[in-house]
């Protein structure tokens, strides 16, 4: 009877060790997740920061040339 006892501890301590380990995985897997989430919108943010900057940039050379180009013309015209 006594051996009995014994083996109902046994397993009720390697069921709570199963069920925290079981926790910390569980947990790890979710941070992980979140961690992913955040840096993929990051990474987005950051992206189109700079497609904005050389869209901005590539306007500015747009428009510098095309004023160059007119003053070439007004020059030639007078």
């Amino acid at each position: 009877m006594r051996k009995v006892h014994g083996e109902h501890s046994k397993m009720k301590v390697l069921m709570i060790c199963v069920s925290i380990m079981l926790g910390v995985v569980v947990m790890l897997y979710c941070y992980r997740r979140s961690v992913k989430r955040n840096m993929k919108s990051e990474i987005n943010q950051q992206i189109e920061s700079a497609v904005n900057q050389y869209l901005a940039l590539s306007n500015k050379d747009t428009e510098a040339s095309e004023r160059a180009n007119r003053s070439e013309m007004t020059s030639i015209h007078h």
